[in-house]
């Protein structure tokens, strides 16, 4: 179950906030 909202959760939010919260969100997710 955690696979998928987190494969989700990158292909969802790295291109939309990639712009702005990629400082912080590029670390969580990679």
């Amino acid at each position: 179950m955690e696979g998928r909202l987190a494969g989700r959760d990158i292909a969802f939010d790295a291109p939309a906030d990639a712009d702005e919260d990629d400082g912080w969100q590029a670390p969580q997710y990679f």
